[in-house]
């Protein structure tokens, strides 16, 4: 018995089938490649400014313009020294993802340890529901709290930087792997007086 040979119709389908596949494919590959070429250029134009030493800077005085002559005892930060201690936001910096948005660690030009939170765009937060945070945060100090360090902010990004607490969060010693080993009964205790005065301090 022969083989039976395709007709006409049915090769033009598949060869029209294949082009249209390959194109969308190639169509595809063009967009992502683009997008990271625009990443790249963003970050150029970056490390251009602070190889220039533009706007490498903390200050106080940038967060009393920002937040008023009432201002709490925290620095502004420019974005091209947040995103040169992130390295650009790199995923090797990303220490996690909250509800707000990714966590990054930095390194200040000093040696300083900080740990970033980029505020999602999607919050939908404004710059004055952001101000008052600043504000809440930065009064609510306690040795018992993470301690803000500053705010930055740059177009749509907008960012909280605190210290940066190396044993990572309670959270991991309570639910992770590690709280049988690790969270012996005298540690429960010392956690839940912490706990205790951080709540009488947010009541105050």
């Amino acid at each position: 018995i022969g083989k039976k040979s395709l007709s006409s119709p049915k090769i033009v389908a598949i060869v029209l089938g294949g082009v249209v596949l390959i194109g969308l494919i190639l169509l595809c590959l063009r967009r992502f490649v683009s997008k990271l070429k625009e990443k790249k250029r963003g970050n150029d134009v970056l490390r251009m400014g602070l190889r220039k030493g533009q706007g490498h800077s903390a200050e106080m005085l940038g967060s009393q313009e920002m937040l008023g002559e009432n201002a709490p005892d925290v620095c502004f930060f420019n974005y091209n020294l947040v995103a040169s201690a992130t390295d650009f936001f790199s995923d090797e910096n990303k220490l996690g993802q909250c509800g707000f948005g990714p966590v990054y660690k930095g390194i200040l030009p000093g040696g300083q340890e900080i740990a970033v939170k980029k505020l999602s765009r999607k919050s939908g937060q404004g710059m004055e529901e952001f101000k008052n945070e600043i504000m809440l945060i930065a009064k609510l100090q306690h040795r018992n709290l993470v301690r803000i360090l500053g705010f930055c902010w740059f177009g749509e990004e907008k960012m909280l930087l605190y210290e940066y607490m190396p044993n990572k969060s309670l959270e991991c010693y309570i639910l992770g792997p590690v709280k049988i080993e690790k969270l012996h009964w005298s540690s429960r205790f010392t956690i839940s007086e912490g706990i205790t005065k951080g709540v009488e301090t947010l009541q105050q």
